[in-house]
This record gives C-alpha cells, sequence and structure tokens, in this order.
C-alpha cells in the first residue's frame, strides 16, 4: 500500500497517493473475496483482510458561493465575443443543469 502510494503521480488536488493506497487494498479485497466465494480460503486466510483500509479524508469539494457565482457571471457577460460560452456559463446555477442544455444547444 505505501508503494502504491509512493508512485502515485501528484496532482494539483493530490492527497499524497492515498486514494491508490486505498483502491489497492479494495482491490486486493476483491480478489482475495471471489477466492474466498470458490473455496479456495477461508476468510481468516485471507490476507487483505486482515489490513485495514486507510480512512477516508474529508472531501475538499465545495459548492461556490453567490458572491463567487456572480463574479463568473459578470465576468462572462462582460468580456470576450462567445456567445455560447457566455450562454452556457450564465445559464448555470448550483443544483440547476441549465447549463448542460445550454451546452447541447450550442454544440
Amino acid at each position: 500500500m505505501r508503494q502504491a502510494a509512493a508512485g502515485a503521480r501528484p496532482r494539483r488536488n493530490s492527497r499524497n497517493g492515498r486514494h491508490a493506497g486505498e483502491h489497492l487494498i479494495a482491490a486486493a479485497r476483491a480478489f482475495y473475496n471471489r477466492a474466498i466465494a470458490d473455496g479456495y480460503l477461508t476468510g481468516v486466510d485471507s490476507p487483505a483482510h486482515r489490513i485495514r483500509k486507510p480512512r477516508q479524508l474529508p472531501n475538499t469539494r465545495r459548492a461556490l458561493t453567490p458572491d463567487e457565482l456572480s463574479d463568473i457571471n459578470a465576468a462572462a457577460r462582460s468580456g470576450g465575443n462567445d456567445m455560447c460560452s457566455t450562454r452556457c456559463c450564465c445559464a448555470c446555477t448550483p443544483k440547476r443543469p441549465a447549463g448542460a442544455a445550454a451546452l447541447s444547444r450550442c454544440a
């Protein structure tokens, strides 16, 4: 798990490979679950089930605040001559998928 975490590709939203380690353990558990279901192992013999999965960190994603959204819409309305992207941006509000419908009309 540490090797998978160390070898994970760093990105802007990286969490130092933590999810790579979680996915490795989940994949190993799925593999051993199938071996247990087929009768090759018992539940206590599974090495993947002896390892605790690391706790997930709190999510860093958040919704835009009304002020941020109004700033984006104001910038989209005032600049550029691309009416299609301006309309799509202005149509998107939190919890309202109208932006997707506007995108399909623009395409």
